[in-house]
């Protein structure tokens, strides 16, 4: 199941905002076919909110937004522990990140590039170590084993330039 990274902008009912910022994003869980509708919509200059037949992922978003509010204090920072009482929220605004914008934008067919199967490669090193390459939904993601938990993630574009350039 795909993941989607969201920023958002909490008001609360006394008026205050949470400060948007880099710790500002958040991530929800979608189907195949909501993140295809996402980024056809992105790809096609729409607003996150503009997009037709996404509602539930909205509220999905604006509802995640909204549980884990007890985690952070009002400038953003993460709080060693969450409040007990639920904060009045008003208002939550979610938008797309720009570089998923970007990302989306560039491709000349979006559903057909989300549509293709995921493949995975390791490629062996002679001292026995490895490196896994996982093509899916655009973006390659690689794990270097010589590197404990590290994982890093590029378009399939930006991957193949780096390679074959």
């Amino acid at each position: 199941m795909p993941t989607f990274e969201f920023h958002y902008i909490v008001t609360y009912e006394n008026g205050k905002i949470r400060s948007p910022g880099d710790r500002s994003i958040m991530m929800v869980e979608l189907s195949d076919e909501e993140y295809v509708k996402i980024a056809v919509g992105l790809s096609e200059g729409k607003e996150l909110m503009n997009i037709p037949d996404i509602e539930n992922v909205l509220e999905r978003m604006k509802q995640r937004v909204v549980e884990y509010d007890v985690y952070y204090s009002l400038d953003g920072r993460l709080k060693s522990k969450p409040s007990t009482r639920q904060r009045k929220i008003s208002a939550v605004e979610v938008s797309a990140r720009s570089w998923d914008i970007d990302r989306f934008r560039r491709m000349k067919d979006p559903r057909t590039e989300l549509s293709r199967p995921a493949q995975s490669m390791t490629i062996y090193r002679s001292d026995g170590s490895s490196v896994e390459l996982c093509y899916r939904r655009g973006e390659v993601e690689y794990r270097d084993s010589r590197k404990s938990g590290s994982v890093g993630k590029m378009t399939a574009d930006r991957f193949l330039d780096l390679i074959v350039h």
